[in-house]
């Protein structure tokens, strides 16, 4: 039965997204945004789960993909679609803001990029492009933070087409897994920890994408010091 277990937590991540939804279709924001949380939870032990079981397999691959998809790419677009609405769920076709549409571009960016992944042999210890995991911190920490951001109406809708371009863009990022003690990356990762707990002990919601925009910025920072 602990074979399955990857499988059982993969499945696990996927039920947050589900209940992420629902949750969203009640205006429940937080409670959304904490199924992202608890998503990503479930998404970090199941990779752990399976290389530590030795039981990776083509199946647990692709349910992996499909769980990130709801998780990562539906539930954040929907976010950020209730976001650009205004902050005011829809009652009919004709409440909807145009401008909430363009959170549409997140879902189909996060399915695209997952799909790259699995037939890019290029990722494994490192990235290409924004991981949808995430993303969906980073998108989640924005809505959150909500109204407060100064010039939200002209940002959101900026940020909604950065959070869809940088899923897709060829930028190297390294991985979140601690390697040996020579590994040039740790003292970054070690970094990014830092800035992680700072900026979530000090900003709270928005210290959630602060930490994002530090995963991106120490990724470029390692990779031109780096260049071979």
């Amino acid at each position: 039965m602990i074979k399955h277990l990857p499988n059982a937590l993969t499945a696990s991540n996927l039920a947050c997204g589900f209940l992420g939804i629902i949750f969203l279709s009640m205006a429940n924001v937080n409670a959304a945004v904490a199924c992202i949380v608890l998503a990503n939870v479930f998404d970090f032990f199941d990779g752990f789960a399976a290389r530590a079981l030795g039981v990776s397999s083509p199946i647990g691959k692709d349910l992996d993909s499909l769980a990130d998809v709801v998780s990562f790419g539906v539930l954040p677009g929907g976010l950020l679609f209730y976001a650009l609405n205004g902050f005011s769920y829809p009652t009919a076709i004709t409440s909807i803001a145009p401008i909430a549409y363009l959170s549409v571009l997140v879902p189909v960016a996060s399915a695209l990029r997952l799909a790259k992944f699995n037939n890019d042999p290029r990722q494994g210890t490192v990235f290409y492009g924004l991981p949808t995991p995430a993303n969906s911190v980073f998108i989640a920490g924005i809505v959150l933070y909500g109204k407060s951001l100064p010039f939200y109406e002209i940002l959101l809708p900026l940020i909604t087409i950065l959070a869809s371009w940088w899923l897709l863009a060829e930028i190297r990022l390294f991985s979140f897994k601690f390697g040996g003690k020579l590994d040039k990356v740790n003292p970054y990762r070690m970094a990014l920890v830092l800035v992680a707990i700072i900026s979530v002990i000090t900003l709270q919601e928005l210290g959630l994408s602060i930490t994002i925009l530090a995963y991106v910025g120490l990724s470029l920072l390692f990779n031109i010091k780096n260049k071979k």
